[in-house]
């Protein structure tokens, strides 16, 4: 195809990007409009094809469809999880999907589910999420606190429309905790509204490095999109996990 000219002072310009999709017009046509914003584009034709090439040169992001000949999207996901975090395990992943996929795709590792058809500027919303740095001096849409009751215990509490950033500063909160040694957490997100797809992936990523110091979560309340995506983040990391309608003694 023709080499597009990226649009000046694009946001996501020099990011990599894995499309999978076995559909080579749709697979074409989401390729060639992120090259519009300057986004540095691999493709690959099914699952399998995409591991392979994600292990040669890992990307910034990855956006799969989910049911493919030659490796699904589940198994993709699976795959780049069980990878280290310098091969790229932790790479936020978008599923796209006409099928109703969306608990199995979060469960398997996705960090987010789009219904197919897609929009592709939908879809670059989302992708900014992920890509974008976090602006300390972006204002926050939640509000958020986070206290020990006792030793070993931090409770962090949530209100309001919950963003990428507000989750990325909230557990940089809750490691002055984790420095003191291992601790339980539990979050308190029962007057959380709504919540960006990347608060938990941004959360995830920030927490890596001290997950072993987290002996447990217990999620309370929350829309059940948010519960979902957090369950499968604390999954993912290790940490045993529990869903909670009230809040538990402290």
């Amino acid at each position: 195809m023709t080499p597009t000219t990226p649009l000046a002072g694009g946001p996501l310009a020099g990011a990599k990007v894995l499309i999978v999709e076995d559909t080579d017009d749709s697979r074409e046509m989401l390729a060639e409009f992120m090259r519009m914003f300057g986004i540095e584009v691999d493709e690959a034709r099914s699952g399998n094809e995409a591991i392979a090439r994600f292990r040669a040169a890992p990307a910034s992001l990855v956006v799969s469809d989910i049911a493919m000949a030659d490796g699904d999207g589940l198994s993709l996901v699976k795959a780049i999880r069980e990878l280290s975090t310098e091969q790229g395990g932790l790479t936020p992943a978008i599923a796209v999907s006409a099928g109703p996929d969306a608990e199995d795709a979060i469960l398997a590792g996705f960090n987010a589910y789009l219904q197919k058809p897609v929009d592709p500027v939908r879809l670059l919303d989302v992708m900014r999420n992920f890509l974008e740095p976090v602006s300390r001096e972006r204002p926050s849409h939640a509000t958020w606190s986070v206290h020990a009751p006792r030793p070993g215990l931090v409770v962090i509490t949530f209100t309001g429309h919950v963003t990428a950033a507000d989750a990325h500063m909230a557990v940089e909160s809750v490691v002055l905790h984790l420095e003191r040694g291992p601790v339980d957490v539990v979050a308190d997100v029962r007057r959380v509204v709504s919540f960006e797809p990347a608060a938990g992936s941004r959360a995830q990523r920030a927490a890596w490095k001290l997950r072993a110091r987290m002996q447990s979560v217990v999620l309370v309340g929350g829309p059940p999109a948010a519960r979902l995506v957090a369950f499968a983040t604390a999954r993912l990391m290790g940490i045993p996990t529990r869903l909670a309608d009230e809040m538990p003694e402290l």
